[in-house]
């Protein structure tokens, strides 16, 4: 009778270990399904990131470098790499030229390069804002390290391009007499 009452404890024992494995094993199952599925879900968002960064770096450097090549005769070609680290991505802006990326452009290039990019990323801001926001933009001495006359021209056709074309706005605090490539407008005095 005991051994009957043990036997019949140990058969129990033993259906409920198969009914919890089997349990178990469903479980493992819904699980790996659904690590597949966030698999597939985190791939598509990747790609679908990759795709919004592709088209806002087009969307950023397509203004960056017409502002660079309306100035400069051999200009420097504006790029946003795009790298994954510690599992998120970073944007790191460069500038090329002649084959050599520069990876940290305010040390590596010129002053009035980075004038007249910083003025394009700007821009750029402005017009890919969400909602959208008034193009006026407010400048203090904005290419006081821009060199030389010809560039200094350019310059004063691309902010007029810039104000005709995409319906800016530019507010320049400069010193007309020592810049009057920029006397654009209407011209205000100041004296401190």
């Amino acid at each position: 009778m005991n051994y009957r009452k043990r036997i019949n404890e140990i058969k129990a024992e033993y259906q409920s270990v198969i009914a919890r494995k089997d349990k178990e094993e469903e479980q493992y199952q819904k699980a790996t399904q659904n690590q597949l599925a966030c698999k597939e879900a985190q791939d598509f968002i990747v790609e679908v990131a990759h795709g919004i960064q592709q088209s806002i770096h087009q969307s950023i450097s397509r203004i960056v470098n017409r502002c660079l090549e309306s100035v400069f005769d051999n200009p420097y070609e504006f790029a946003i790499v795009f790298e994954v680290k510690r599992n998120k991505t970073e944007a790191v802006l460069t500038m090329r030229r002649d084959g050599i990326e520069f990876r940290d452009p305010k040390r590596e290039v010129g002053m009035g390069v980075i004038d007249v990019a910083a003025l394009g990323l700007r821009v750029a801001c402005i017009v890919l804002s969400q909602p959208r926001k008034a193009k006026v933009l407010i400048l203090d001495e904005p290419f006081k390290n821009v060199r030389g006359a010809e560039n200094k021209a350019r310059l004063r056709g691309m902010l007029l391009a810039l104000a005709s074309e995409m319906k800016f706005q530019f507010v320049l605090n400069v010193d007309v007499e020592a810049y009057p490539e920029f006397a654009l407008g209407k011209i205000v005095e100041v004296e401190g």
